[in-house]
């Protein structure tokens, strides 16, 4: 029997994400430190059920987890020299889009995102019943999500398109709420309404993705602000890294909570411990169950990380194939999980050589962006699109997010922040 190699891996990811704290500067924010922390931390989560659930982690892939974490950890040192000749004791004055919004323009977009929730519900409830759903509006999402994790539904582009808007709106709402009170000082309700207004919208994807990725938003936009409106202090970094933990608290209890929608509630099998570990720490497990079988040519490239440049060529008449959606599930004793790390789509879609071209070339930009947020005179705007999409590098361990940027969507979400800011009239203010 192969020898389970799963305390072996955490030792080195724990000595891999030590050796690059150090090497960033003992930054934490730094996308190398967070990506190689995250995965150790996943694989940690893993532990308290190892024995229980027959979790296994050999030799392929060890190697395919170090080599995926080795080649974004290179793209981010690569980024990093090319930053070494920074002035670092020098901080631009940055992030200055603030302000408040009339009363009423924030009724008006409250009452066409209200609008476009309804259209939703709607649509989502009358399919819900076709589904036989017998529980009204709260048992749409229970009704429809084993229909997505089957691949038998997916939302029409209708649906899509609202939320996209709703998105944008929120997201530029916190990140105007945040940089009012570091900057003014000021507490702008008028925003938090419109996130209120946004909660919904993200229960109506049926899982808690869109949750995670509104806190990941909020903490790294708070984070980065506030880190360079007091110049990167060390009672700076000291708060913020307080804030990054009570964030990860507020999301898990939230993370509970939407649990009532989907039916994966806490029960006496179920305990806290359990879903954590199971929703956090099986992707690495599963990884393993599935890199050493054989691989079916579909004759197309990237059917399992461009779903996006698909569905985008498609609209413009081209015969290829629904691509993406969910991955088949894998069984553990008691248990079963279809994510398998973002390292398992890359080979899937490219192999091992493109999965490391692939990870470092992302390692690189993000560290690239990172350091220009820190030291240069990046743009509010650069600061919104790197922090919407930083969830891919952060959930790397769980799922493949990085090829989402290779798709319209980063179009749409630019067009949007850009129309909504002229809308509203928020100016740079200059302090």
């Amino acid at each position: 029997m192969e020898i389970n190699l799963i305390y072996i891996l955490l030792i080195i990811l724990l000595g891999l994400s030590l050796l690059t704290f150090i090497f960033f500067e003992c930054d934490y924010l730094e996308p190398v430190v967070v990506f190689n922390i995250m995965m150790a931390l996943s694989l940690a989560f893993a532990l308290p059920y190892v024995e229980v659930w027959g979790l296994h982690v050999g030799i392929n892939t060890c190697i395919v987890v170090i080599v995926g974490m080795f080649a974004f950890t290179c793209g981010g040192i690569i980024a990093k020299r090319r930053k070494k000749y920074i002035d670092k004791n020098s901080f631009h004055d940055k992030f200055s889009l603030c302000g408040n919004i009339s009363l009423e323009k924030v009724s008006l977009i409250s009452a066409i995102m209200i609008f476009m929730l309804a259209l939703s519900v709607q649509e989502l409830l009358n399919i819900a019943n076709g589904y036989g759903n017998h529980d009204g509006i709260l048992g749409i999402v229970k009704t429809i999500r084993p229909y997505i994790e089957k691949n038998e539904f997916v939302f029409s582009r209708g649906f899509r398109i609202r939320f996209l808007f709703a998105q944008c709106v929120a997201y530029l709402s916190i990140y105007l709420f945040i940089n009012n009170i570091i900057r003014t000082g000021q507490v702008s309700f008028c925003y938090l309404w419109i996130i209120l207004c946004y909660f919904p919208f993200t229960i109506l994807t049926t899982g808690r993705a869109e949750l995670l990725k509104l806190v990941i938003f909020g903490t790294l936009v708070f984070s980065i602000i506030y880190l360079n409106h007091k110049h990167y202090s060390f009672s700076s970094k000291k708060r913020i890294l307080c804030t990054i933990a009570v964030s990860g608290i507020l999301f898990i209890i939230a993370f509970f909570f939407y649990g009532n929608f989907t039916g994966k509630v806490i029960s006496s099998t179920r305990t806290p411990l359990v879903i954590l570990s199971h929703y956090l720490g099986l992707s690495i497990p599963a990884l393993d169950k599935v890199v050493e079988k054989t691989v079916i040519e579909s004759g197309y490239v990237g059917t399992h990380t461009l779903g996006g440049a698909y569905g985008n060529l498609r609209s413009l008449g081209m015969n290829l194939p629904h691509v993406g959606g969910f991955l088949p599930f894998v069984v553990f004793n008691g248990v079963d999980t279809n994510v398998y790390t973002s390292f398992y789509m890359y080979i899937m879609d490219f192999g091992v050589s493109g999965m490391c071209i692939i990870l470092a070339i992302f390692g690189l930009l993000f560290t690239f962006c990172y350091e220009e947020l820190k030291y240069g005179n990046a743009s509010d705007y650069m600061l919104i699109i790197y922090a919407m999409y930083s969830y891919s590098y952060i959930m790397a361990f769980h799922d493949e997010g990085f090829l989402d940027m290779i798709s319209t969507k980063i179009i749409y979400n630019c067009l949007i922040m850009w129309v909504l800011i002229k809308f509203l009239k928020i100016k740079s203010a200059k302090v």
